[in-house]
């Protein structure tokens, strides 16, 4: 792993120190380009600009010739596309009906579960655009229906589950550094135990 890449969170075709990482780096980038469209495109204008976005990663991915430079590859990977969908959901998406989110949240999670049961687990790993229509429009529907779901004043969420929701993505980055630390104490425990 390169430690410059690694630490500023740069497109590199090495993986990162912390190999969830890689997520990050999508979403500096996203967030960056975001701001920049939030600062130079007004409010009502902006779901064309993104799904315009949209149109130039499909175009640009389909349209360059593998292998992509690891710069290329961020620009135009598929795996934008997911961010842009949580966009245009917050902009565009269900309001004011609570009804609608538990059937969109399973209507989201059964897709997602028949696709693999049919497919495989693996089938969405086998290509990108897969994945993002598979996996992401699974997500995008269980978003839309937690949007519709939790609108303020209609859903009460309990304390500890607002503050895991709150630590979710610190959970994320260090759990592979927790499971494995949990998996060398559960070793060295299990050498202590006496033989039966």
């Amino acid at each position: 792993p390169s430690l410059l890449s690694s630490f500023l969170l740069l497109p590199s075709a090495a993986p990162p120190l912390l190999l969830v990482a890689w997520t990050l780096t999508f979403e500096l980038y996203f967030y960056l380009v975001f701001a920049v469209l939030l600062c130079a495109v007004p409010r009502h204008r902006l779901g064309g600009v993104l799904l315009g976005w949209a149109a130039v990663i499909v175009a640009g991915r389909l349209w360059l010739a593998p292998p992509f430079s690891p710069v290329i590859d961020l620009l135009f990977n598929p795996l934008n596309l997911e961010f842009i969908a949580g966009c245009l959901i917050a902009l565009w998406g269900p309001r004011g009906s609570k009804a609608a989110g538990p059937a969109l949240i399973a209507l989201g999670i059964a897709g997602g579960v028949l696709f693999l049961r049919h497919f495989g687990m693996n089938a969405p790993f086998t290509s990108i655009w897969l994945r993002v229509a598979v996996m992401g429009g699974a997500s995008a529907l269980v978003l839309m229906g937690a949007v519709a779901w939790e609108m303020p004043g209609i859903t009460w969420v309990p304390r500890p589950l607002r503050r895991l929701g709150d630590a979710s993505y610190s959970l994320y980055l260090s759990h592979l550094l927790t499971i494995g630390a949990v998996g060398l104490v559960w070793r060295h425990a299990l050498r202590l135990m006496p033989a039966a």
